[in-house]
């Protein structure tokens, strides 16, 4: 066959010139993002809980990232947005295809051949190559890379997310599951100190020396301490099985985590510039899905052009098998297909408009997730410089308690006082004890938050002093 190329040039001229009939006038997004400096991997570390030095706490965090199903999901996640994104290029690609059929058929002697070949039954055998290739005169190929692209860097920001939380949730629960085993153990102190007391008391009783009005107190006190060791020992346990949950283990595996010292809080860098956000997965996500959504309304507005597309084949055709191979029975076609957006404009500006709308709230999403995580960041900032010093005005008291405590024990030693003031002044120290141990959860849960905020543990940027 002749193909006439001119006519095919025309044919593009003129679905080009009624392609200005479909209109994106007046339709834009109209939101902007929140501007943040360029970010660099390495002014976070993910791996922060190793900052701890606590060996067990390492180990726990470790195989939980390990095992745990939220992360597993994230995972399955991503290699499913990947997948997806081969998919969606692979179709924009040229595509190709070899046919061959072969059959006996009867052609109708009252039918478009006349006899002979009409009323006669004839093999026939074809074999062909078919190929399809959508011209990307209008960038789709370039937005669909750039969608695939966001849905992927969504896929990847959200499985850090997943690890960023999981990893704090079980810190959180190891460094309460320390500092309940902590408090109790001091519990424990005071109630043998509160029964040395009152033991005291009944027997200066017996003897006439007193009155029972100080026993009934010291016997409400250690009613009272009874009651706090046996809700301290219901949180052990439930500390235990949140991170045998957290890590997707069974309860029992919670049982084998030792008991040991709350951790020293790691030194911080003097400032946590709040410009640093910019790494959170969470805002990392937005950031993605604000590319997702761009690249959504980008090719929404190639819609509003045409569609060209230029397909054709090329073999063998024949009626008897024994003419497939000969001379003559050569076939090939070859031409452009044209969409033309013409009468759609309606429907082509409404989903447009859509799809700016989608951009806007994706910016606008990640706006109010910027400004969000700047507040935690700051907040946890200040809570845990608050702390510190709290910390250090109670380990003041602790001293001061501790010095009473060790002179009414040389009293004692000294026949100057019975063992009495020694019982309370352990008692006293070992309240603001317990009081110091909470302080120092709190303290180590505001790095948690801290850590949670900047989306990793800050590291000493080059040039900044401490």
């Amino acid at each position: 066959m002749r193909l006439c190329w001119t006519h095919m040039v025309l044919a593009v001229a003129c679905a080009l010139a009624l392609a200005g009939c479909a209109s994106d006038a007046g339709l834009a997004p109209t939101a902007q993002p929140t501007g943040l400096p360029r970010q660099h991997a390495g002014e976070v570390d993910s791996l922060w809980w190793k900052r701890f030095g606590d060996a067990q706490l390492d180990a726990l965090v470790d195989d939980a990232l390990q095992h745990a199903p939220d992360i597993a999901l994230a995972g399955a996640r991503i290699r499913l947005a990947q997948r997806q994104g081969e998919l969606a290029v692979a179709q924009l690609n040229p595509s190709y295809a070899i046919d061959a059929s072969a059959q006996r058929e009867e052609f109708s002697a009252l039918g478009y051949f006349p006899p002979p070949i009409g009323g006669s039954v004839f093999n026939l055998g074809t074999v062909q190559a078919d190929f399809t290739w959508d011209l990307d005169w209008w960038g789709k190929h370039r937005a669909t890379w750039r969608l695939v692209a966001g849905e992927t860097n969504a896929a990847r920001a959200e499985e850090r997310e997943a690890r960023l939380a999981l990893s704090i949730s079980i810190a959180r629960s190891y460094f309460a599951l320390q500092a309940d085993s902590a408090r109790l153990a001091t519990v424990n102190g005071m109630l043998q100190d509160r029964q040395q007391v009152l033991a005291i008391q009944q027997e200066r009783q017996r003897a006439g020396l007193e009155s029972d009005r100080p026993v009934r107190p010291a016997q409400g006190g250690i009613a009272a301490l009874e009651r706090q060791a046996q809700q301290l020992r219901a949180l052990i346990q439930a500390d235990r099985i949140a991170i045998a949950a957290l890590a997707g283990q069974p309860p029992a595996r919670g049982d084998a985590i030792r008991v040991a010292p709350l951790p020293a809080v790691p030194e911080l860098p003097a400032s946590l510039p709040a410009d640093r956000i910019g790494l959170r997965p969470d805002v990392a996500m937005q950031r993605a899905v604000i590319e997702v959504a761009s690249a959504q309304a980008r090719l929404a507005r190639i819609q509003f052009y045409p569609d060209i597309n230029l397909s054709g084949f090329a073999g063998l055709q024949s009626i008897g098998f024994e003419n497939l191979l000969k001379s003559g029975s050569e076939t090939f076609a070859v031409g452009p297909a044209f969409h033309l957006p013409i009468f759609d404009q309606h429907s082509l500006r409404a989903n447009l408009g859509a799809r700016y709308a989608e951009v806007d709230i994706a910016v606008e999403t990640y706006n109010r997730t910027v400004i969000e995580a700047m507040r935690q960041a700051a907040t946890a900032t200040i809570r845990l410089q608050s702390l510190g010093r709290e910390v250090q005005s109670q380990q003041r008291l602790v001293d001061t308690l501790d010095g009473s405590r060790s002179l009414a024990e040389a009293r004692y030693r000294q026949g100057l006082e019975n063992d009495l003031p020694v019982f309370e002044a352990n008692i006293a120290c070992q309240n603001a004890r317990n009081a110091s141990i909470e302080l120092q959860q709190q303290r180590l849960e505001a790095v948690l938050d801290v850590v949670r905020a900047m989306g990793g543990w800050p590291n000493q940027k080059s040039g900044e002093t401490r």
